[in-house]
Parts: C-alpha cells; sequence; structure tokens
C-alpha cells in the first residue's frame, strides 16, 4: 500500500483533502475592530446552526448517526502511553492520554475546529481586538458553570491566563501568553475581561486554539480534583493506569454528551495489547493504532476503523545545541537522507502526506514551495565538509505514537546509503518522558496547530517543547513582528520568512504529516474525520454514543 493508494501524492495541496474554507485572520480582524462580535454563535451552543458558523461539518455518517443517537452507557477507550507521572492538569499536556483526558474535562475560550482549519469560539461568546490589537475584551457566554455548579466569570479567565504565565510555576502555553499585560487586565463585569497587551498581539487567537494548554479552571483550581467546563466532570484517575469521568448535566451545549460515562485505560504496555483488548470486547475503542489495522478490520463484523486527514506530524529531533548537530552542516544532511513517500509507506502504512521539514500545514500562510527530496550524494558530501564521514549516532524512539518506532527503524535503514550507522534506542515511554527535550537525536510527535502557535511551543528559548534547541535571533525577531502584524498578507510574508530559517537551519526533521486510525467496534458511532493530529475526530467525546 502507498501513499499514493490513499489520494496522497507529495504535490497535492492539502487544503483540498478537507472540505472546510480556510479561516482568514485578517478577515477576523477586519470584522471585530469596528465593534462587531467576533466569530459570534448566534445559535444556541450545540445546535445545527451553531455547529455550521463555527465551521464543523461533520461527515455525512457521522451527521445522520447524531441525528439517531442514543444516550446511555460507558465508553471504555485503551491507550498506549500513559505514565506515573500523567496529571489532570487543564492547562499542561504532554501525551495523548493527558490531551484527550482534557477534552473531556475542559474547555478553553475558543478550540479548533475538526479540520484544523478555522477557530470557533467556545467558551467566549465574542473576542474583540482593538484597532491596533493593543488591547483584547473577551466576553463569556452567559449561564456558564464549572462542574461543581459555581458560575464562569471574567475573573475566572483573568485566573486561568495568570496560573499559566506564572514566572514561577509556568505551564505549557506561558510562551504563548508572554505579550499579554495581565498585571494590566480590568475585570469589566462578571463575564468581560479586558486585557491589554505589551505589543500589537495580532495572532493571540492563534496562540490560544489549543485547548488542552488554556482550559478556562475556577479561581483557586486544585488539578488534584478538577473542576471543569467540559462535557465529563471528574470521578477518579490513577496516573498511568485509568480515568473515569461522568456526564456533566449542566454542559453549555444542549444536548451533549450522550454517554453517562467515559472511562480511559492508559495501562497498555504496547498497541497489540491494546488492539488484543479491542478485539475481545474489554474496550470499545483502541485509539491512535498502529495503521496497519485499518486493512486487518476491513470486513470485520465487530469492528471498524477510522482514519483521519493528515494532522499529526512525528518529527526527529536534532538538537542544534550539542554535537554533532551543532554544525548546520549535519542537520541538513540527515534531512537529504530521508526518502520521504518511503517512510511513509513503511511507517504508517501509506497514511500520510509528504512534509518537508516545516509545519503548520493547514495554515494560510504556510509556505507550500518549500520542498526537500532525498539526495544522498548531496547528504555525503555534506558530512564530509562537516568532518563527520561514516559517523555512528543513536537514536532515541518510544511508542508514545503511532509509526514513531517504525519511522526510526526505516531512517536508520535509509541513513545506511549515506554512509551513517543508526543505533535505534526504543525505550519505555515513561523513560523518554522523563529525559523529554534532553536527547541528542530523538522523536517528538505533535498535532496541528497554527503556525504562530508552534512557535510558541517549540520553537523559542522559552518554549517548553523546544526539543532542538535551535535558536536563531533573527527567527524571534521576526516571531515578535509577526505577532504584531494586523495585515495578513504582511504577517504570512513574515512568517514564511520564519519557514525559510527553519527550512535551512531548523533542527527538524519532518518527514510527513501523518494519519491516525482509531479501531472501534461497531457499536460506537459519533467520531468524524479529522484534520488536528488529535485522535477520535479531534476528542469529540461530546457526540460520542453506544449504539
Amino acid at each position: 500500500m502507498t501513499a499514493e493508494d490513499h489520494g496522497f501524492t507529495e504535490d497535492q495541496d492539502l487544503d483540498a483533502i478537507l472540505e472546510d474554507v480556510p479561516f482568514s485572520r485578517e478577515s477576523f480582524l477586519r470584522t471585530s475592530v469596528g465593534g462587531a462580535a467576533l466569530l459570534a454563535l448566534g445559535a444556541a451552543a450545540g445546535g445545527a446552526e451553531a455547529a455550521e458558523a463555527a465551521g464543523y461539518r461533520p461527515a455525512a455518517s457521522a451527521a445522520s448517526a447524531r441525528a439517531i443517537a442514543k444516550r446511555g452507557g460507558n465508553l471504555r477507550v485503551a491507550m498506549v502511553g500513559g505514565t506515573a507521572a500523567d496529571s489532570l492538569d487543564g492547562q499542561d499536556a504532554l501525551n495523548f492520554p493527558q490531551v484527550m483526558r482534557n477534552y473531556a474535562l475542559y474547555n478553553g475560550l475558543v478550540a479548533l475546529s475538526r479540520s484544523g482549519k478555522r477557530i470557533p469560539l467556545d467558551l467566549a461568546e465574542e473576542i474583540t481586538p482593538t484597532r491596533d490589537a493593543l488591547s483584547w475584551t473577551i466576553r463569556l457566554r452567559p449561564d456558564l458553570e464549572f462542574h461543581n455548579g459555581k458560575s464562569v466569570t471574567a475573573r475566572d479567565v483573568l485566573y486561568s491566563f495568570r496560573r499559566i504565565a506564572n514566572p514561577k510555576a509556568p505551564h505549557s502555553g506561558a510562551a504563548a501568553l508572554a505579550p499579554l499585560n495581565l498585571g494590566g487586565a480590568k475585570v469589566l463585569d462578571p463575564r468581560t475581561l479586558r486585557v491589554p497587551m505589551k505589543t500589537p498581539y495580532a495572532t493571540f487567537i492563534d496562540q490560544i486554539c489549543n485547548n488542552y494548554y488554556f482550559a478556562i479552571v475556577p479561581v483557586g483550581y486544585n488539578p488534584r480534583k478538577p473542576v471543569g467546563t467540559g462535557p465529563f466532570k471528574f470521578r477518579s484517575f490513577t496516573p498511568g493506569k485509568q480515568s473515569v469521568f461522568d456526564r456533566n448535566p449542566n454542559y453549555h451545549k444542549s444536548g451533549l454528551p450522550y454517554l453517562d460515562q467515559l472511562t480511559i485505560i492508559d495501562s497498555f504496555s504496547d498497541p497489540t495489547a491494546q488492539f488484543n483488548a479491542v478485539s475481545a470486547g474489554q474496550v470499545d475503542i483502541a485509539e491512535n493504532a498502529p495503521p496497519v489495522l485499518a486493512n486487518q478490520v476491513k470486513g470485520s463484523s465487530k469492528l471498524k476503523a477510522l482514519i483521519s486527514a493528515p494532522g499529526l506530524w512525528v518529527p526527529f529531533t536534532m538538537r542544534c545545541d550539542v554535537a554533532p548537530f551543532n554544525d548546520v552542516r549535519v542537520r541538513q544532511a540527515f534531512r537529504l537522507i530521508v526518502n520521504r513517500p518511503q517512510m511513509i509507506n513503511v511507517s504508517v502504512n501509506g497514511l500520510g502526506a509528504v512534509a518537508n521539514d516545516v509545519y503548520g500545514q493547514w495554515d494560510p500562510c504556510y509556505d507550500r514551495s518549500l520542498r526537500r527530496r532525498q539526495d544522498i550524494a548531496k547528504a555525503k558530501a555534506l558530512l564530509k565538509r562537516a568532518g563527520r564521514e561514516g559517523m555512528s549516532i543513536e537514536l532515541v524512539t518510544s511508542q508514545f505514537a503511532a509509526g514513531a518506532v517504525e519511522a526510526a527503524q526505516a531512517f536508520a535503514q535509509q541513513a545506511k546509503a549515506a554512509g551513517v550507522n543508526v543505533k535505534v534506542r526504543n525505550v519505555p515511554v515513561t523513560d523518554f518522558f522523563t529525559n523529554y527535550t534532553k536527547w541528542t537525536f530523538s522523536q517528538d510527535f505533535l498535532a496541528y496547530s497554527p503556525i504562530a502557535s508552534v512557535i510558541a511551543q517549540v520553537g523559542l528559548p522559552t518554549s517548553p517543547f523546544n526539543t532542538t534547541h535551535f535558536t536563531s535571533k533573527k527567527q524571534d525577531a521576526l516571531y515578535r513582528q509577526a505577532n504584531a502584524t494586523i495585515d495578513e498578507k504582511k504577517r504570512c510574508r513574515i512568517l514564511r520568512e520564519i519557514q525559510q530559517i527553519q527550512f535551512e537551519e531548523g533542527g527538524y526533521i519532518i518527514p510527513s504529516f501523518n494519519k491516525q486510525v482509531d479501531i472501534m467496534a461497531k457499536n460506537v458511532n459519533g467520531f468524524g474525520i479529522a484534520g488536528t493530529g488529535i485522535p477520535l475526530g479531534n476528542a469529540d467525546w461530546e457526540h460520542a454514543w453506544l449504539a
């Protein structure tokens, strides 16, 4: 099976894969600076009109399924990658189990649509900048409640921002909130918060769209006894083992969720055990399963596969601050070693689209002109000039995402042609994340985010997930300039200049944007195709139901 068998070629425009029209940040600002409500959803939350206004277009099968959705039941989900160090903190997430739990328990002010191409409002009724983007006003929906019955207020929003950005204990979204002048923020009324910025911040909405980092939590929040606004509320949690959540009867989207209970079991050591459990009926879903299983369940009377659009990226990470990758020639050589279509076929069974070492494939500013093909002769020449001819290196991998280990093994094979000896070291997930950001040559996994948001997460000296340790004063200056640029065309030119720097000098090898496979029992319904890289239709717990 090849990438072409699934309709994806190296030259295809990825925007054509999903139906959504790309979201225009320029129109976002243009419609708001005159005082109009920003992205307001005119219909009741959860209704069809609201969903369409939010850019949520479910696949026809999912839409028809929801028309006959049944209530009740306990959905049991098997996951690989949980650790004893995991938490239920709504403003941190390091692995897939944490991300998926956060989607169940919490909401943000905004959230990426299932396609990844739109950023509809969630808890916010409107978010409006001034003309110069030096101040933003956030107004919450009316009648929002936390799981404990407390009303959600503007003070909770301010508390949530301050908790994330706390310099003494920063959370995952701290770098993205650095431009906010939280000391000058004002609560105008119970539902309205005005936040001044230290500099114009035109990309503010992009920066807070990952609600697994930017959950709105109540003043005095305790992650050991988590309270959020999500479709499910906390019942029990054993790190690295299991979590049980109950239906939130006061969820702000009318009529949702359908399930009475959600049980996430993340104690599975490997995908084989996970698949055996769903095959035996011990669980209902094997989340983020090996892509080859999509073929295995074809024609099954008990199981089916949900295959996403290309959203997840599983890069190789080269630490730019230590040898041998502190020499840009070595980084360039390693990127030229990769036969990308072959790696897609080997690692994810052809379920992916070729990537070219830059991220942000759904972003309007994504530079599709940047292309990189395998060139062994040039790779060998670069290594020779760097004094690294015939070098050996260890590549650390783990089963934190489907296809990661297989991609590492494929790279080791491809590197032989360039005279590079790669020893693949497959470590337990717990060990991998214990040393996360420390490995010299390793891998990572990231879901789709707008480009400016990814830079904040992984590309700055202050970024929490800067596994490559890449630094560039020019890039950092351009990033600040992009954030301050309201005009979208001008901002895109700046972001493309950043992408050019990453393409030529960066520490990522990004071979592909991967599709994901979730294996589920035939009676599981409500999940549709997503392009965000988040399994199960962008963790669409609120629409899941059991026949």
